[in-house]
């Protein structure tokens, strides 16, 4: 087992004081000074730490005072009447060299249920949403069996391929809580997803530094999925706002099947030889590039530079080390289940929010 990082250790002994009665509803938490000092940590660690309790719901934080315990949670384990949750999203799947991303979500989310005391109930109709586009009549029977599945659970984790449309229509009549995991919402449900905005943020802005001068975001709009479609318009309003000329910025559609027809329209792009940026919305693509431009010497001399997104174990499988934005997946499905415990425990009217999961930029040998 990985030991656990220092802000996870901080995060669980203020969550422990909180939940003992150390730190009273409304009680101020140690600050970072406080924290730095006692862990012997940076202040960015120190910060990770508290922004994560806030984002689980255990505080608020009061600008120009600090952290405070939240004044309405409830800790009381014997209000639940199930200890049961029901899980509505994809399942495992074999893993793979290029994407494991949500099995490790689904890893968070099944190693903090177990941790917190509750089961986990997987109903056999989320194989369907192993396809990035399920069909009609299989969602409807998802639909059916959330509905059938309201009072024998405490409360509902839902994937994203789960969309708005299907659950507007049934969202009113649930007297559970419910929280959509690697998307945000226009209902009013709770999500819990990537940081991708000031994930790309930071990424974006080291790499105008490094002194690129053309762009190449990939986009794959046969599955749109609305994370990684966020984070390509992030990049792109961001070089926009940074006054990188329109156009110096190139958008293609890509899919890793055939792969060949991505780097048919990658190639021509770097034919002018001007420093370039292949910026990728996941880790997939960005993997199968650098593989691709290996051998490369435009990319060994740093003129073509290929940028990931996700931070998943493909990245640092093999040279050349893909520079990556780490989202912490397994983070995600942990925070989606301490969201929803926190509804569960009768916290009704904290407010309904996007939860965004800090993300950890890593730089590899690509950039």
């Amino acid at each position: 087992m990985a030991p656990t990082a220092k802000y996870e250790t901080i995060c669980e002994d203020i969550k422990e004081l909180i939940q003992n009665g150390d730190i009273k509803p409304g009680g101020k938490v140690p600050s970072v000074s406080v924290i730095r000092e006692k862990y012997g940590v940076s202040h960015v660690t120190a910060l990770r730490g508290l922004k994560q309790l806030v984002n689980q719901n255990y505080m608020d934080f009061v600008k120009g005072k600090g952290y405070f315990a939240k004044l309405s949670r409830d800790f009381d384990e014997e209000k639940r009447f199930t200890r049961s949750i029901a899980c509505f999203l994809r399942p495992y799947r074999q893993i793979t060299d290029y994407d494991n991303y949500y099995n490790e979500i689904n890893l968070g989310v099944q190693r903090e249920c177990l941790r917190r005391g509750f089961d986990i109930i997987t109903p056999k109709c989320v194989m369907s949403l192993e396809d990035p586009n399920p069909d009609a009549h299989s969602l409807d029977i998802v639909i059916e069996r959330m509905i059938g599945m309201n009072e024998l659970v405490d409360g509902y984790i839902i994937d994203e391929r789960i969309t708005d449309t299907l659950l507007s229509g049934i969202i009113g009549s649930f007297s559970k809580p419910v929280v959509i995991v690697n998307r945000t919402s226009n209902l009013n449900i709770d999500t819990v997803g990537p940081d991708n905005v000031e994930g790309v943020k930071t990424v974006a802005g080291f790499c105008l530094k490094l002194g690129y001068e053309q762009f190449i975001l990939c986009r794959n709009r046969l599955f749109p999925f609305a994370s990684t479609n966020q984070r390509v318009d992030s990049f792109r309003n961001l070089l926009k706002a940074s006054s990188v000329a329109k156009n110096d910025i190139h958008e293609i559609d890509y899919n890793l099947e055939p792969f060949e027809n991505t780097i048919s329209k990658i190639s021509p792009l770097l034919s002018d030889k001007r420093k370039t940026l292949i910026f990728c919305s996941n880790d997939s693509l960005a993997r199968r590039l650098a593989d691709q431009f290996h051998q490369d010497h435009d990319f060994h001399n740093g003129m073509v530079g290929v940028l990931g997104f996700d931070g998943l174990a493909m990245t640092r499988s093999h040279v050349p080390m893909v520079s990556t934005v780490d989202v912490h997946p397994e983070e995600i499905g942990k925070t989606a289940v301490d969201v929803l415990i926190a509804k569960v425990n009768g916290n009704h009217m904290l407010e309904v929010k996007a939860h965004a999961v800090p993300s950890t930029f890593i730089m590899g040998e690509t950039i």
